[in-house]
């Protein structure tokens, strides 16, 4: 699947749904890495299956052979990075405070209507340095409806 969030629009950047796949695989591409490549290579990424060990293996070995054709290579990470494709069902405590600091309350019964992409993001987007991004996927995925004052 090739989702792209609406917050990502306007930026050249990996897709949210490409970096989930990335970390199911344990590798890490570039900005620069991922541009260098032909679209229908970014198609193919973007559309290969990534669900059970058998494709994650397929995609890992095919990203590769991709980035070798480009004269690169991805970042091998550690195997646990898999565990961060699949977002808890509890939201984390990180995850409210970073929500807090662009002034959206985020609790339980909201994070719970957020589908499993919406709170990869929401993982992902909390470094400090991704504030904005963060604040445009908040208002994104609640219509701005969480902005609901200091408290």
């Amino acid at each position: 699947m090739n989702r792209q969030f609406a917050f990502e629009a306007e930026i050249n950047c990996l897709p949210m749904s490409v970096k989930r796949k990335l970390d199911r695989v344990a590798l890490k591409i570039g900005r620069k890495q991922w541009l260098g490549l032909r679209p229908e290579e970014r198609m193919a990424i973007s559309r290969l299956p990534s669900e059970s060990k058998e494709e994650c293996e397929a995609l890992r070995i095919f990203i590769r052979g991709v980035l070798a054709g480009h004269s690169t290579e991805p970042i091998s990470l550690p195997a646990a990075v898999g565990q961060f494709a699949h977002p808890p069902v509890e939201v984390p405590v990180a995850v409210i405070e970073s929500a807090r600091e662009v002034g959206f309350l985020l609790d339980q019964q909201k994070w719970s209507k957020l589908d499993d992409d919406q709170r990869y993001a929401l993982t992902k987007l909390i470094d400090p340095a991704k504030k904005s991004k963060r604040a445009r996927a908040l208002a994104e995925f609640f219509s701005g409806a969480l902005a609901d004052g200091p408290e």
